[in-house]
Order: structure tokens, then C-alpha cells, then sequence
């Protein structure tokens, strides 16, 4: 049961990680409609859509990292107890969720001050 909770713990901060670094250096240079961050902003120019996609995928490297390492260390630190595990794999989560939410913020913000409303 252990190692279950620290695979799920992992799993989030882990696909994030994966795929800011698969779409940093492979985000698509036009628009899809499946892939890519694929907001009205970023829709509206090339230009924009090539920043908010780099822009995004940085920033979803840098958060991620940070969350995976505090996960890691967390679980180190907190050794075998199974219920403190089931804790960290929810807040492990939840972290991811507003990992997501910190990356859409800033990148919006960004798109603005660059292009405008």
C-alpha cells in the first residue's frame, strides 16, 4: 500500500513536469484545436500563440519541479505511516491543480501586457 501512495503521490507533478517538457520543445507553431494552450488570447495573433506556449510550458517546468521535489521530500521525510501518505497524494494533487490554475493566470497576464486586451 505504501509504494501505491507514493506512486499516486508522484503522479501528478510527474505528467505535469512531462508535458511542459514535451511541448516546450515541441508545441505546435500554428494553432490546433487539441493542442497547445488554446485561449481567445493566445488565438489571436502567431505571435501570440508562439509566447503563450512558451511562455506556459516554462512556467509549468518551473512549478511542477518545485512541486515534484516538496512531494519527494515530503514522503522522505515523513517515512512509512500509510494514513500521512493518503494526505500527501491529496495535496499532492491539489498542488498540480493549482499549479494549472497559477500557469493560466500568469500566462493571461503576460499576453496582455505584451499584446494588449
Amino acid at each position: 500500500m505504501y509504494i501505491f501512495l507514493i506512486i499516486i503521490s508522484l503522479i501528478t507533478p510527474l505528467a505535469l513536469l512531462i508535458v511542459g517538457l514535451v511541448f516546450h520543445k515541441h508545441y505546435p507553431n500554428e494553432y490546433k484545436p487539441f493542442v497547445g494552450y488554446r485561449t481567445t488570447r493566445a488565438k489571436k495573433s502567431k505571435e501570440a500563440w508562439n509566447e503563450a506556449n512558451s511562455y506556459s510550458t516554462k512556467l509549468l517546468i518551473k512549478y511542477s519541479s518545485i512541486i515534484l521535489v516538496i512531494t519527494i521530500l515530503t514522503i522522505v521525510l515523513v517515512g512509512k505511516p500509510c494514513d500521512i501518505m493518503g494526505i500527501i497524494s491529496i495535496l499532492s494533487t491539489l498542488l498540480g491543480l493549482i499549479d494549472i490554475i497559477i500557469v493560466y493566470v500568469l500566462t493571461e497576464k503576460h499576453l496582455k501586457n505584451m499584446f494588449g486586451d
